[in-house]
């Protein structure tokens, strides 16, 4: 088992927000593909429109904030929560995403969709080990979870 485990005394939602959340947030509007990854076990598998190890999802990660840079776009992310439940060391949480795309040139598009992570302390770091995402939130459901740090 990898790194080290937090005591149960010290495993709140705050840690993970602050390990896992705010710098995922975080790293979105300045297209900084190493930061958001930096949340992520190297045991990651994700699991979106395809099915990913940590490498597979970390190149097309990096291409997809490349590619926006280059073209000058932005992006801006933001997670609500529907469920989250955490133990001694592991967590599983559900909500609804929001990602805000700004093309160079266009028109705002934002969509929502639905998240599953479980995760896990690592060398004293929360870090995602499964993240499932699928499309098909509406704006009401976002809304309607609870905010980080709430």
């Amino acid at each position: 088992m990898p790194g080290s485990r937090l005591p149960s005394a010290h495993v709140t939602t705050d840690q993970i927000d602050n390990d896992i959340w705010r710098p995922l947030i975080a790293a979105y509007p300045l297209l900084r593909a190493a930061a958001a990854l930096s949340v992520y076990s190297r045991d990651l598998i994700h699991a979106g429109s395809t099915v990913q190890d940590y490498d597979a999802y970390a190149a097309s990660f990096a291409t997809s904030f490349d590619v926006a840079r280059s073209r000058g776009d932005r992006f801006a992310v933001d997670f609500r929560f529907t469920s989250r439940i955490v133990g001694d060391g592991v967590a599983s949480e559900r909500g609804v995403f929001r990602v805000d795309v700004q093309p160079a040139e266009g028109d705002l598009r934002t969509t929502f969709g639905y998240f599953q992570v479980f995760s896990r302390v690592e060398d004293g770091r929360w870090r995602i080990l499964t993240d499932f995402d699928e499309p098909g939130a509406s704006e009401a459901e976002f809304w309607a979870a609870v905010p980080l740090g709430a």
